[in-house]
């Protein structure tokens, strides 16, 4: 009788899971917190919207000193940094997200 390799029993479940043929019932139930992280993705994204607001005031600040390259490097920053704020206050209305840590 010709038996397979060790590694072969090991890789089935995670082609089965990549092919979508087998459902990951058990490793979602164990990972989905009951919960969702409201308050700590709230205090980072109020965080993350402070953050952009003073780089961006410092930007423009920069902006008014004739120093144009880096005021508009420091509104964009400050921008994609409140865009991001945003988006994680977003995230966590999906239940797929909640068992991230931010």
């Amino acid at each position: 009788m010709s038996r397979r390799p060790a590694r072969a029993d090991a890789m089935m479940p995670v082609l089965l899971l990549g092919a979508g043929v087998l459902l990951p019932t058990l490793a979602w139930a164990a990972a989905s917190p009951d919960a969702p992280p409201l308050l700590r993705r709230s205090v980072v994204a109020v965080l993350g919207l402070l953050g952009a607001f003073a780089l961006s005031l410092r930007g423009w600040h920069r902006f008014e000193r004739r120093r144009r390259w880096q005021g508009v490097g420091l509104v964009c920053c400050g921008g994609l940094l409140g865009v991001g704020a945003l988006s994680l206050l977003r995230l966590s209305e999906c239940p797929q997200t909640w068992h991230w840590w931010l």
